[in-house]
């Protein structure tokens, strides 16, 4: 299968994927029905005003939550639910060739971590 066929499939894998997360979560009722949480509504609830640069650093996976710019393309598992289909297989291509990423910027509020674009 060529890289380009192999894209396509995680693509669309991945967009079913959240389709059925999103069909799972408004069936339980809730109310973000499975949307990534977008950092300007926490921010604001939060009062969270300043900004304090910490360097680089390991961010564990699990305690990323949300998204600063994207977050109406992706869902809670940073599956792609609409729009980003070209960002989406750009980094899944360059996964797929063992490239580096670069690192996202991730914001803390509370414990938890919004990104900054990239998403990766």
């Amino acid at each position: 299968m060529s890289l380009v066929e192999q894209v396509d499939r995680d693509f669309e894998r991945a967009r079913r994927r959240s389709l059925v997360a999103r069909l799972a979560a408004c069936r339980r009722g809730d109310p973000g029905q499975g949307r990534l949480p977008a950092f300007e509504p926490v921010r604001r609830a939060t009062r969270a005003e300043n900004r304090i640069y910490l360097g680089r650093r390991v961010v564990e996976v699990s305690r990323v939550v949300g998204s600063v710019d994207r977050s109406g393309e992706l869902d809670r598992d940073f599956m792609p639910t609409r729009a980003g289909e070209n960002r989406w297989k750009q980094v899944d291509r360059a996964f797929h060739r063992g490239l580096d990423l670069p690192p996202v910027t991730p914001y803390e509020i509370c414990g938890n971590y919004f990104v900054q674009d990239g998403n990766h």
